[in-house]
């Protein structure tokens, strides 16, 4: 099993709110039609309440959601960043992130989840 964590932060200009319902309601929508098929589980979580100085500028950790997925394996996530990054769907991805994400301070993280007390 792989888990993989997207930690992602909202496009300049707009709020953590627009950001919250656009990564709800379109891009989250893309993910399911075009791989759930691939992943075991998926989650977010949005942080709006922790922000820098407390001037809703964006939350302490410099992101504003953390996306997870489980997936079975290497081959999955191989399979799903191929159809992210190519035609077609991918093309269809990226054209949905200028609407709302800052691509280039997305951080991507994998691990082997650990089970037990």
């Amino acid at each position: 099993m792989l888990k993989v964590y997207f930690f992602l932060k909202r496009k300049a200009g707009i709020s953590h709110r627009q950001f919250r319902e656009h990564m709800e309601n379109s891009h989250v929508r893309l993910a399911q039609k075009h791989f759930s098929n691939l992943m075991l589980a998926y989650s977010r979580s949005h942080f709006e309440a922790a922000t820098d100085g407390g001037d809703g500028s964006g939350p302490l950790t410099g992101y504003d959601c953390i996306s997870e997925w489980t997936l079975a394996d290497d081959k999955a996530f191989e399979e799903i960043m191929s159809i992210v990054t190519g035609p077609g769907p991918g093309e269809e991805f990226r054209a949905d992130e200028e609407h709302f994400l800052d691509r280039e301070a997305t951080l991507v993280l994998t691990g082997d989840p650990v089970s037990g007390s």
